[in-house]
């Protein structure tokens, strides 16, 4: 048995010892291939110089892989995405025979022509790292550059915290025209890249979101290209270029929940604050009072999480909204509970009424016309909605004429009598008397 194990193991080392020694020499012909190869194809050489032929110009293919976005400041009025910038085209000076036995070389960005596409309204421009091209045997070229770009970006914040925010920018060659360097979207599977469902697949799909990770707070609602031709007043030939607009819109849910929707609580409880009974002990105003004061607290909160801008925002229109409800409640709920606390000042007694009446009956009849009772009750501040009530209800025989029997029964309605039980405070006695 320990034979047989013994000789399973010099079996197997056998073979590892053929596989490193025969794959060592075969990988050092083909790097040595490699190498040869590429020393062949960089003599004579021009790294500045585009690979155009017969005056037509070099075809660039953009694609762009958007990554994420990793910041979306609205007080800036910037946008900072992450992703890969995917180049193909075709250099004729770097084609060879397949007898070579190489299927591609790999050169660094700095040993051959690249093309100088940029972002041309980028703020920032970070590259991740240098990336390589690879160039196959017909001369296609390859390369994807990991960058971080962040573009200026106009926000329009009237909708916040329901904004849909469109940030747009422009990809094209810097220093070549048309004539030389032709970008133009990749021809893609377009069933793989990002489009609007409403909205039919082109045959030119350029932009690839199935690497794309969610942002916390923004979500993405579309990629749109537009593929053109772009003129200068410095230049004949046109400048082709690919722009690129980004929609993007807010997630309202931490908003809602944070800001809007205690501020519409607050407001409804506020008017069920009017259907509490009668108000004699004035909870209603102090609850009123505490609603206008909880509002100005809850923005306060959202006011932090609300961007800075010179538009009013959907927030900032129900805070003012919400402000104003507040303060007529307060003022109701005073009024409301002024005028249900009104008392006459003083009791009407039997004494008096006999001295007002003995002073207005001038001839000394034993009882007072209706001029006499009417001046009679003004000096005791009835109103004359008041005076007119209060004479139908003493003169009950129709004659005009007032005897001290039906004038004493008066005591009880000066009491209840709105003018007079107002008299102290002229603002509700103004109310009262609208």
């Amino acid at each position: 048995m320990f034979r047989v194990m013994r000789k399973n193991l010099r079996l197997q080392a056998f073979k590892v010892f053929l596989l490193v020694f025969v794959g060592g020499c075969c990988g050092s012909d083909f790097l040595a291939s490699q190498n040869a190869l590429a020393r062949e194809l960089l003599k004579n050489y021009a790294v500045g110089s585009p690979p155009a032929i017969d005056g037509k110009p070099v075809v660039v293919e953009v694609q762009f892989a958007l990554g994420q976005l990793s910041d979306v400041s609205t007080v800036q009025e910037r946008l900072e995405m992450k992703g890969w910038w995917r180049l193909r085209w075709t250099d004729v000076r770097l084609r060879w025979n397949e007898s070579w036995g190489v299927s591609y070389l790999t050169f660094g960005a700095d040993q051959i022509w690249v093309p100088d596409v940029v972002v041309y309204e980028h703020v920032l421009h970070n590259e991740m790292f240098q990336a390589g091209v690879t160039i196959y045997p017909d001369g296609s070229a390859s390369i994807s550059k990991p960058q971080t770009n962040s573009i200026a970006c106009p926000m329009r914040l009237s909708a916040f915290p329901f904004d849909h925010q469109r940030c747009n920018f422009t990809f094209g060659s810097w220093s070549f025209d048309g004539s030389i360097v032709d970008v133009v979207p990749r021809r893609v599977d377009p069933s793989t890249f990002y489009e609007p469902s409403s909205e039919p697949v082109p045959e030119w799909a350029v932009t690839d979101v199935s690497i794309y990770r969610e942002f916390a707070e923004w979500s993405l609602a579309a990629v749109r290209v537009v593929w053109r031709n772009n003129h200068y007043f410095c230049c004949n030939a046109p400048y082709p270029v690919l722009i690129f607009e980004i929609e993007i819109y807010r997630a309202t849910q931490t908003h809602f929940s944070g800001s809007i929707g205690p501020l519409i609580v607050v407001i409804i409880i506020g008017f069920f604050s009017l259907l509490m009974p009668a108000p004699i002990s004035g909870a209603r105003p102090a609850l009123s009072v505490t609603i206008l004061l909880t509002t100005t607290t809850v923005f306060f909160v959202a006011s932090s999480t609300t961007p800075q801008s010179n538009e009013s925002t959907v927030v900032g229109r129900l805070y003012n909204a919400a402000m104003v409800m507040s303060f007529i409640l307060v003022i109701l709920s005073i009024l409301t509970t002024a005028l249900n606390s009104i008392k006459s000042p003083d009791p009407v007694n039997k004494d008096r009424l006999l001295d007002i009446f003995r002073q207005h009956d001038v001839d000394g009849s034993g009882s007072l016309n209706t001029v006499q009772a009417i001046d009679a009750l003004a000096s005791m501040r009835m109103g004359q909605k008041e005076q007119v009530q209060v004479m139908k209800f003493l003169d009950k025989d129709r004659d005009g004429l007032i005897s001290e029997k039906e004038w004493l029964p008066i005591g009880d309605l000066l009491s209840k009598a709105d003018a007079r039980a107002t008299y102290h405070n002229s603002m509700i006695e103004w109310l009262v008397r609208l």
